[in-house]
């Protein structure tokens, strides 16, 4: 079972990253907007959190400090009053919120891929060895050497087909397999499932946002 601190490590390395993405989104879409349109943005959040936001709690913080001045000035030109902790009812900040996103995403993949390993053999037993053989090379030609079994989906079935993973390989015509693996979150077939948790995710909050909206 995977280390709940490494995950954690990891949800917060990607975290990071998400919040620069969105900052920088941010930035493109508000840089050179109006006070109102800052301002009416910012009430948003607090109808959207139920309080009225702190500084760790907004995406582009740093803007509307650079407008407005210290965070008190910036909720009062909102016409918005400084919240207590007993109002903010636990509500964790923006940036733990999307360490628990990317939590999420990151355990949806394991599951995921855990469900596409169980189901390789019953949707591939009836390939042929050639068939397998093209898989692995064509595994080999996405990653740019000779695949670990650890890299591809699939991976226990071909080396219990073939015997093991290097027999698998000498039949496929490809190299022995790097000794050093990338650790999982490297890995290819984990960030193309990453990927596409994200998306899906991105695409229930917009589904959610035009039928609250």
């Amino acid at each position: 079972m995977e280390n709940k601190q490494e995950e954690l490590r990891q949800a917060k390395k990607l975290a990071k990253e998400a919040m620069q993405r969105r900052e920088r989104r941010f930035m493109r879409r508000y840089a050179k907007a109006s006070d109102d349109e800052l301002l009416a943005y910012l009430r948003g959040c607090a109808e959207e959190l139920g309080f009225a936001p702190n500084a760790g709690d907004v995406l582009g913080a740093q803007l509307f400090k650079k407008r407005f001045g210290p965070w008190p000035q910036v909720l009062q030109r909102a016409g918005l009053n400084l919240t207590t902790l007993g109002e903010r009812t636990h509500t964790p900040a923006i940036f733990e919120r999307e360490v628990q996103r990317q939590l999420g995403y990151h355990q949806k993949t394991m599951r995921q891929l855990e469900i596409d390993e169980a189901e390789f053999a019953g949707l591939h037993s009836a390939d042929t060895d050639d068939e397998l053989l093209a898989y692995l090379r064509g595994w080999a030609e996405r990653l740019k050497h000779s695949p670990n079994v650890c890299e591809v989906i699939g991976g226990d079935y071909i080396a219990k087909r073939f015997g093991s993973w290097n027999k698998a390989l000498v039949l496929a015509g490809l190299p022995k397999a790097p000794s050093n693996p990338p650790k999982r979150w490297h890995r290819l077939m984990y960030l193309a499932e990453l990927r596409r948790q994200r998306e899906i995710g991105m695409e229930e909050r917009r589904e959610a946002e035009r039928k609250g909206g």
